[in-house]
């Protein structure tokens, strides 16, 4: 039979389904409810593997999302430099503070100098005043990379990616929860009909015993005896199927 063949193909995934959607210890208590289409919804967007695994490569294209815009980041380093002996005591630092801006593929930096002591001749650019030396700019692509560049480009491919990401999400998730329904259905709809054999079952059996009785009588002809035994058997084979 066709519906029973779907039935055997659909029933792993039902099964399954159930059995996440409760804990060990809650097998009894809901083995108590009856099991209900949200119930069924709930179980498989929050465990089914294949949802499971489109969430995660969500997860991993907005990390690389956050780490492409990383890239825009303000960035500081210091350097410096110090001897421990020798005839030159010279001392220098060196800081520096940049970001990189979204439009124009324009650069602000603050660089700030300071130096003590006594440098050799080769060394004079580490020299600086007293106070040091305080460097403020910025940087404008006049031609190159000024409407996009590495850091933009790559940063609206990995915002596209995310997107894709998430809409692949929503799709996984839809034909799954829609098989599972199906599934769902179809395996409440199977039980249903098992339940009308059964009922007729019992009906032809109850209806032999009455005919024998009458058959034994005379007041029925044997064939009608076999006729009820024929679809007693048929209908045993409806409800095991």
């Amino acid at each position: 039979m066709v519906g029973a063949h779907y039935l055997n193909r659909a029933l792993p995934l039902l099964l399954s389904l159930v059995c996440l959607a409760s804990n060990a210890t809650d097998v009894e208590q809901v083995s108590q409810k009856p099991l209900l289409p949200s119930a069924v919804l709930k179980s498989s967007a929050a465990h089914h593997p294949q949802i499971q695994a489109a969430i995660a490569r969500a997860i991993q294209a907005a990390g690389q999302t956050e780490s492409a815009q990383g890239a825009f980041d303000t960035n500081v380093s210091a350097t410096n430099r110090a001897r421990l002996s020798g005839t030159w005591d010279g001392r220098f630092s060196d800081w520096q503070a940049s970001r990189q801006l979204r439009s124009f593929g324009a650069q602000v930096y603050g660089k700030y100098r300071l130096s003590g002591g006594s440098f050799p001749i080769y060394e004079d650019e580490y020299f600086t005043n007293e106070a040091g030396e305080l460097k403020l700019g910025v940087l404008v692509s006049l031609l190159k990379d000024r409407s996009i560049d590495a850091q933009r480009f790559a940063t609206a491919d990995a915002m596209l990616a995310e997107q894709q990401a998430e809409l692949d999400t929503l799709l996984v998730q839809i034909s799954v929860q829609r098989r599972a329904l199906i599934a769902y259905w179809r395996w409440l709809t199977k039980g249903r009909q098992v339940e009308v054999y059964q009922g007729l079952l019992e009906i032809a059996r109850d209806r032999e015993s009455g005919l024998q009785t009458k058959v034994k009588q005379g007041a029925r002809a044997a064939i009608e005896l076999v006729e009820n035994r024929r679809n007693i058997i048929r209908r045993e084979e409806l409800v095991t199927t």
